[in-house]
């Protein structure tokens, strides 16, 4: 299928092109997920980054932008043209490796869980591609391998450090590897594609006793179940059923002894919503609830409600369209679609600043062995064999570069 404005004879190129650095590109991913770092640690990763880009012709390395380990390559900065910028985020999850992998972590409980290594990959096999064809290109294009995505906000530093003071943007771009969608199938939409991501904490002070004896103490682990349990009646009971909106809590710390009531008990989880005013609405639930919930058995407790990541939106897309041939044009055995909105979160909104966006969803490799594929388990987030970082995603964040295309 050949769309209007296309020439023909690119597209073949373009697809020879990522077919023939499918083989390099599979081994960077390989190599990135050896060596995981967490958020603002990734020293090897970065430097291993501005290694590979200082290899390609007429790309420009800068090292250090708003944070020591972000790593630009500008590609063709003597047009004078709006960027088109492309990101890919580089840090690590706090998560021991159990896959098994002949390339499984060599870092004690660090691991490439959330398929960041696959994202470097990719955008590493674009640059390589977009650099042997720089004289094609309409535009200068800024390859953003961006920090501590994983909730320390790296993408704030860079805004903060001035990104789009200092280059002119037209647009950026980006994706995100996920192992639960078809096999072969790219997925985005327009209006808002992540969630606000809030971060409650919860702390629970009871009156410490012998586990023997809980009449004479207050027990903050079981009044701490009460709560975990009565917040998800906002969800099920308060909430309007056709808004989305999910409270889960992943961390929950008591006590020392197996024997012993403790004093207190913490909890630590997030809120995930698409819409501002159901947050408002969740995060009044919340420090209402919680005290009250407390109150009956005696104990004591306090809500810290943080406001997080703003979700991202892709409301002004405009030329850059989810329709941009070089989406749809990935390769002959794939297909884009639209999606529903995804309750993770990311900085990747941070870094939009009222410039058209164009963020995508792909699934890559071989089909999953799971029936259920998952990011962020220890077993691993992607096929071990697979082509994760390959040809698809670099042919599609590569094609809208380039003359001619409208």
């Amino acid at each position: 299928m050949v769309m209007k404005g296309i020439d023909p004879s690119l597209v073949e190129q373009l697809r020879s092109d990522a077919e023939e650095a499918a083989s390099e590109t599979i081994a960077w991913r390989r190599e990135f997920h050896q060596f995981p770092e967490l958020a603002f640690e990734e020293t090897v990763t970065s430097s291993r980054i501005a290694a590979v880009l200082s290899e390609m012709p007429s790309v420009r390395v800068i090292r250090g932008f708003g944070a020591p380990t972000c790593v630009l390559g500008i590609l063709r900065e003597d047009i004078d043209a709006p960027a088109l910028t492309l990101r890919a985020d580089i840090d690590a999850l706090a998560i021991e490796e159990e896959s098994g992998l002949p390339f499984a972590s060599c870092f004690p409980g660090v691991m490439h869980a959330c398929g960041h290594d696959a994202h470097i990959a990719t955008l590493l096999g674009a640059a390589r591609i977009l650099s042997q064809r720089a004289s094609l290109l309409e535009r200068p294009v800024i390859f953003l391998f961006q920090p501590a995505e994983e909730g320390k906000g790296g993408a704030k530093r860079i805004v903060d450090a001035g990104f789009f003071r200092e280059f002119s943007i037209e647009a950026v771009l980006g994706l995100h590897f996920w192992p639960r969608l078809p096999f072969g199938q790219m997925v985005t939409r327009k209006g808002a594609i992540t969630a606000f991501s809030d971060r409650v904490h919860v702390t629970v002070n009871g009156m410490t006793a012998h586990a023997a004896s809980p009449h004479f103490g207050v027990d903050p682990t079981v009044v701490a179940a009460h709560i975990l349990l009565s917040l998800q009646d906002i969800i099920s009971r308060e909430k309007d059923p056709q808004s989305t909106a999910v409270i889960s809590f992943g961390q929950i710390e008591t006590g020392e002894a197996y024997n012993i009531i403790p004093g207190s008990t913490h909890m630590w989880g997030t809120v995930r919503v698409h819409d501002l005013a159901v947050r408002d609405f969740i995060q009044k639930r919340i420090e209402e609830m919680v005290p009250l919930v407390a109150s009956a058995p005696r104990a004591i407790a306090n809500v810290k409600y943080m406001r997080n990541y703003r979700f991202a939106s892709q409301h002004s897309l405009r030329k850059w369209s989810w329709k941009k041939p070089g989406v749809l044009l990935v390769c002959r055995r794939w297909s884009c679609r639209t999606g529903t909105t995804a309750s993770g979160r990311g900085g990747f909104r941070l870094l939009l600043a009222g410039r058209p966006v164009l963020f995508h969803a792909y699934r890559d490799g071989r089909r999953a062995q799971s029936p259920q594929p998952s990011l962020r388990r220890p077993g691993g987030p992607s096929p071990p064999r697979g082509r994760v970082g390959g040809f698809p995603g670099s042919f599609s964040v590569t094609f809208s570069c380039f003359k001619g295309v409208q």
